[in-house]
This record gives C-alpha cells, sequence and structure tokens, in this order.
C-alpha cells in the first residue's frame, strides 16, 4: 500500500473496498443518529476509521439518504467523500425506480459527462475556457434486482466532496431572500457553459438524416422523469389552492390564467424532447441545494466559481429548462424585474460564445436571440409549474419535513415487496396536500409573495 493516495483510481479502490468488505451501506439506510463513528479492517487497507454525518436536514432530499463520509487509513491520512444510498422509505424507493433517477446519474457520470470532457479536450480546450465543475466519482454501485423491479439495497453512490475544493452551499439568507444580481449571473453562465457541452454531445449522435440515435444507456434521458403523472396532481391538488391564494391577495385575472392552463401541453413529454437548435440533456433538477458556489475567501460574499450536483433528473430537454427553473425559483419578483430580461441575455451571449469555441455557430444556423426569447417563454410556465412543489420546501421547514410518499401497508411477513405496492398513488397526493393547502401558503407571508410574484411574473412573461 502507498503512503498516500493522490489518483481518483486510488481513491476509487479504497471506496470500493469500504463498501464491498463491510455493512456500510445497511448502516447507512437504518441510521437514526446524524453523526456516528465506525471502524473496519480491509483487507488491502487494514484499520480503517470512517466519521459519518448526514449531509443535510430530513426532507430536503428527496431521492436519497446522503452522507458526509471521512476516512482514515492506518498510514493517517485522510479522506472525504459524499455518499447517497437509497432512501429508508420503501414509497421513495419506488419512486426512484419507476423514474429511473439512479440509472440517470450513473449515466451522467459514466458516459454523458465525460463525453462531454472528452469533446472539449479535442478541442484543445480546457476548464478555464468552458468552465464545468462536476464531483469525481469514486464508487457507483447501482444493484437491480434479479425480478428487475427495485433497487437492491447494496445500490450506494460515493462522490468526491466538493467541500474540499471550497464549495458551498450558498448562504441560508440568499435562500430565503432570493439571489442578488452576482450570484445569479454566474448561475445563469455557469448553465450556459454546460448546456454548450452537452448540446455538442448530443449532436455528436445525430445520424445523417438529423434523428439522434443516444447509446442504449443514455436513451434513459428519453425517459418522463415523473413517476407519477403531473397533470392530474396539479389540476386536483396544486392549481385549486393556489388559485384561492392568489384571489385572496386581490388578483382574480391571474387566479382565471392559472385555472386555464393547458397543462396536457406544459407537461408533454414528446414537446421536451423535439426542443429544436438547443436541445441537450439537461441537469434537470436546478434548485438551490445543487449549486454550490465558491467565494473568494471566507468572509466573501461575491462567488467566483459554481459546481453543479445531483444529477438524478437529467434527461432530454430545452436549456430553458434548467435556467428558469433556478432563476425563478431562487429570485425574489423585485430582482427579476429588474434584472432577468439582463440575465437571459448574459446567458445567451455565454452560449453563443462557448458554442463558437466548439465549432458550433449559432448565428450561421440562422438561430437568434429572438427566437431564443419565444423559446423561453415556451418552458416558462414548465417551470413556473415545477417550481411549485418547491418553493414551500425552500420556504417553510414545516413542509419540507411533512411531505412524503406514502406506503401501502404490506403484512409484516412479506418476504418481498414488490415495487407496485410500495407506491400508494392516491395516498401520497393525500400527503401531498399539505404542501399546497391555501390557508397555510396565506399564513406564510414570505412564502405567499414569492408565490403570487412568481405566478404574476410568469403571466406577464408568457401573454406580452
Amino acid at each position: 500500500m502507498t503512503s498516500t493516495m493522490d489518483t481518483p483510481q486510488d481513491k476509487s479502490n479504497l471506496w470500493a473496498a469500504i463498501f464491498q468488505e463491510t455493512d456500510l451501506v445497511s448502516k447507512l439506510m437504518n441510521s437514526k443518529w446524524n453523526t456516528a463513528n465506525f471502524e473496519f479492517d480491509l483487507k488491502q487497507f487494514g484499520e480503517t476509521k470512517l466519521s459519518v454525518r448526514k449531509a443535510v436536514p430530513l426532507g430536503t432530499n428527496f431521492l436519497s439518504d446522503v452522507f458526509n463520509v471521512t476516512v482514515i487509513v492506518n498510514n493517517n491520512q485522510s479522506y472525504e467523500a459524499f455518499v447517497k444510498v437509497l432512501p429508508s422509505e420503501a414509497s421513495r424507493a419506488a419512486a426512484c425506480f419507476t423514474a429511473s433517477y439512479y440509472e440517470r446519474e450513473a449515466v451522467m457520470y459514466q458516459e454523458w459527462l465525460p463525453q462531454m470532457s472528452t469533446i472539449r479536450l479535442n478541442k484543445g480546450l480546457n476548464n478555464t475556457d468552458i468552465p464545468l465543475n462536476v464531483a469525481n466519482p469514486y464508487y457507483l454501485n447501482l444493484v437491480i434486482s434479479k425480478e428487475g423491479n427495485s433497487y437492491e439495497n447494496d445500490t450506494v453512490y460515493v462522490l468526491e466532496n466538493f467541500k474540499s475544493r471550497g464549495f458551498q452551499m450558498i448562504f441560508a439568507a440568499s435562500t430565503v431572500e432570493g439571489l442578488d444580481l452576482n450570484h445569479a449571473r454566474l448561475a445563469a453562465r455557469t448553465y450556459a457553459n454546460y448546456h454548450a457541452l452537452s448540446i455538442a454531445n448530443y449532436r455528436q449522435h445525430k445520424k445523417t438524416d438529423g434523428t439522434v440515435e443516444l447509446s442504449e444507456p443514455c436513451q434513459v434521458f428519453l425517459k418522463s422523469i415523473y413517476y407519477i403523472h403531473p397533470v392530474g396532481v396539479y389540476r386536483s391538488l396544486v392549481i385549486p389552492h393556489y388559485s384561492n391564494v392568489l384571489r385572496h391577495f386581490h388578483h382574480p385575472e391571474a387566479a382565471e390564467w392559472l385555472n386555464a392552463l393547458d397543462l396536457e401541453t406544459v407537461f408533454d413529454l414528446k414537446m421536451k424532447l423535439n426542443a429544436g437548435t438547443l436541445s441537450c440533456v439537461l441537469h434537470g433538477d436546478a434548485w438551490t441545494n445543487n449549486i454550490l458556489y465558491r467565494y473568494e475567501n471566507d468572509k466573501s460574499e461575491q462567488p467566483i466559481e459554481i459546481a453543479m450536483v445531483d444529477w438524478q433528473y437529467a434527461a432530454v430537454g430545452h436549456p430553458m429548462m434548467d435556467v428558469l427553473f433556478y432563476l425563478l425559483s431562487a429570485t425574489s419578483s423585485q430582482m427579476r424585474q429588474q434584472y432577468l430580461d439582463q440575465l437571459l441575455l448574459d446567458y445567451f451571449t455565454t452560449l453563443k460564445l462557448a458554442l463558437r469555441k466548439l465549432d458550433i455557430d449559432l448565428d450561421s444556423e440562422g438561430y437568434s436571440f429572438d427566437q431564443f426569447k419565444i423559446e423561453t417563454k415556451q418552458y416558462a410556465i414548465w417551470a413556473m409549474c415545477t417550481i411549485f412543489f418547491m418553493l414551500p420546501i425552500i420556504l417553510d421547514p414545516a413542509k419540507a419535513t411533512g411531505h412524503a410518499l406514502k406506503d401501502k401497508k404490506q403484512p409484516d411477513n412479506s418476504e418481498e415487496r414488490i415495487l407496485e405496492e410500495n407506491l400508494d398513488e392516491e395516498g401520497t397526493k393525500k400527503e401531498w396536500a399539505s404542501l399546497f393547502e391555501a390557508d397555510s401558503v396565506i399564513k406564510n407571508s414570505l412564502l405567499s409573495e414569492r408565490l403570487v410574484g412568481l405566478i404574476l411574473d410568469v403571466k406577464k412573461m408568457t401573454t406580452n
């Protein structure tokens, strides 16, 4: 054994040994603690000590239980990683399987992101030319049951912990009050650079007839990201409550507009998969927890770099689905009214420049900023609807821990939990109702202000 493990492969070997030789996954999945310490004797690495801490509060990470893990091996060298295991609730694990969330993330780390880096390298470019900060995957173990209807509990993803590079979640106050211009501009530019590389990679899969043929693993990006069809949820739960919120605050016209939305079109998968010139594989889950900022120093509030994490919603679509999801969820209405047009222009300018470096010229293809603005409007309502779920979780801690999926009850002696029996759709919808209940939204002044502002802004954006 070498005295240090400096290469990604060395670290991969360490983490593989930990999870292959121990029952650590089981300990993490059944954890009732916030911090814990373990000791193991590994064949190659000897005495190994682990310090484990839950990474985020309950309710803020829906698809996985996540942990920060520090390992000390017998040479006293310390190594850190961010570890994901299946959610302990069977219903959430069932939802993950239905929508292939773990497959999406694995394919991103194993295929799509490396291909993007190769494209950049082959053009003689580096991370300064087109920045792309993503975690190194140390150990990805995706195990599907023999019956092919669920994930096995051995499933675990071990990723680079970005804290070691100085990245951190945005300050809590900024999450509540909304991003300032510097954070929002950097986010827009970061997504533009990511999308440019993803567009270039997507086009690598084009056939001579213009159609796109993704590899078999990447075809997961063509699947719907939803484990419950969203139209019924929005019609029965979300829209009625939020329309009542609008009426309470004297916006009857906005309430009528919201009720009249063509939700079948908003959530149409075919439209999403045929996004035109800018089609690419999206990040897909562009909210504040999945964007990490790095600052000039510990006291600075000036961000200089961004890292993107959590690829479990990765799917083919239009870049504006990422950009609007982030900007509309993370900013206040006042900020958007003053700067959103500027931010969208900044995004488009950065995207064009990055694509030109990759030998893709939007001007020569006849794709203009005017066309981009038209397409932006087309995806604004989708972004708004998606944010309807996120805002209560971001701005109301009680709602963050109160929402859940519903398990169907099964006999205690059941030896096998069948996927379809794990997820009770009707029970789940009832559990979700508390997220949108009009009276609780109205009582939360910050949540109601942000929600009403979001709806009014999107209505103006799409009807003018």
